[in-house]
């Protein structure tokens, strides 16, 4: 995104509107770290107050109770700038920061705008843990009626919020009570290992099948972590499903099923889609979610040389 420099910019208007006749609409945009021409906040700040300083007056100078504010990316660039770059990428800040924001008074448009692309930052962004930030966005703002909204949005943002809010990374797994491919008993909550890879696969898909094959690859890493495999089978055959574990070569683990759903597991653990990994903690707290290999690696790495 481009520097904009200190300068007053106007919006765009559409051509029928005089902008003299609205001196209102006109935003004073703001510096953003690193611009040696600045000049926005007090001088003899080190670098950790300016931040500060500019998170605290960002908005100053923005009139949010004009509808035209949203005719141009203006606004857009400035959220863009604010949440991306500006505040800490955790979400218990983020939340702290749209509440700020969203406490203020602004035209329905305007409103509307800020949800939008919040909405759309919390639930595209790359930090796992900031789904909580959009499980709160979600249920303070959009279950309850979004008449401004496509009702196909709404929608998707509702089912979104129902498959994620039991299971964030940071919570309690739920426990899960499952039949094995034995045919016995199976409690994820009486597994005692350092770390569970809890994998939710389906033994058509063939991105569940390439899945289970890399786990198997690095059965012998994940054990010396001591890491205990889960493979939930979201499929009803279980003759094929047993076959496929003798195929695959993967009898060690435990393998289950819940073909009646008595669990629920696909709204506890969002099974929206398959195949998808988990890894828990010896507490059974999720510590990853829609993990890759080198993700789950990564996070055991991490998590061994904090200890």
């Amino acid at each position: 995104m481009k520097n904009i420099k200190t300068e007053i910019v106007t919006l765009i208007l559409p051509t029928f509107i005089s902008l003299s006749a609205y001196p209102q609409l006109i935003i004073k945009t703001q510096n953003y770290p690193g611009d040696s021409n600045a000049g926005i906040s007090p001088s003899g700040l080190d670098d950790t107050s300016k931040s500060y300083y500019l998170r605290r007056h960002y908005w100053d100078n923005v009139n949010f109770l004009v509808p035209q504010t949203t005719n141009t990316s203006l606004l857009t660039e400035k959220l863009d700038y604010y949440f991306n770059r500006l505040i800490p990428q955790q979400p218990d800040t983020v939340i702290s920061y749209m509440k700020e924001l969203l406490h203020r008074e602004m035209a329905e448009p305007v409103k509307h705008s800020v949800l939008d692309f919040l909405i759309q930052y919390t639930s595209e962004s790359k930090v796992m843990e900031m789904e909580k930030a959009f499980i709160w966005l979600a249920g303070n703002y959009y279950l309850f009626g979004c008449d401004w909204l496509p009702e196909k949005r709404l929608e998707t943002i509702k089912k979104q919020y129902e498959y994620n809010q039991s299971c964030l990374v940071g919570s309690k797994a739920f426990n899960l009570w499952m039949e094995t491919d034995e045919g016995t008993s199976f409690q994820l909550y009486q597994l005692q290992s350092n770390y569970t890879l809890l994998l939710f696969y389906d033994i058509t898909s063939d991105a569940s099948k390439d899945l289970v094959k890399e786990l198997v690859s690095n059965a012998s890493k994940l054990s010396r972590s001591g890491v205990t495999i889960v493979a939930v089978n979201t499929g009803t055959d279980p003759d094929k499903w047993r076959k496929f574990i003798r195929q695959e070569n993967i009898t060690e683990w435990h393998n289950v099923m819940d073909r009646p759903n008595r669990t629920n597991f696909r709204v506890l653990y969002g099974v929206l889609e398959t195949p998808i990994l988990f890894l828990l903690d010896r507490d059974k707290n999720i510590i990853g979610k829609r993990l890759t290999m080198e993700k789950v690696f990564e996070i055991i790495n991490k998590k061994t040389a904090g200890e």
